[in-house]
């Protein structure tokens, strides 16, 4: 993944995801889930306006989402029902920066704050 680079909260993000993860299914589930968002980050380097990225103009300009559970046929072991949505932004020279990972179930606009930490 050359080209993305994750936010001090998105890895942030990722660390909770993989501790909730293994601590309610186990560590082979956190690792597989972990697995799938890495697909999902190389899916979105490969082709950031990929079919199902979504633009989120309330959280700012240029700002996209991708449902990780677009990724769950490229990924192994399968994720039976992925739920988490990659927000990013496409940066000069094609570079990604990832923002947040976040549960298709929180409010992204509430959990997006205004200067993220590059």
């Amino acid at each position: 993944m050359d080209n993305v680079r994750l936010s001090k909260l998105a890895k942030q993000d990722i660390d909770s995801i993989w501790d909730y993860t293994e601590q309610n299914y186990g560590i082979r589930q956190a690792d597989s889930y972990t697995h799938l968002i890495e697909q999902a980050l190389n899916d979105i380097e490969e082709n950031p306006e990929r079919l199902g990225t979504k633009p989120r103009p309330k959280l700012g300009g240029f700002i996209r989402s991708y449902a990780i559970s677009l990724s769950k046929d490229r990924s192994s072991p399968k994720i039976k029902s992925p739920r988490h949505i990659i927000i990013y932004t496409l940066e000069h020279e094609g570079e990604i920066f990832v923002l947040r990972i976040l549960h298709d179930s929180m409010d992204s606009e509430r959990h997006f704050p205004d200067g993220i930490d590059k």
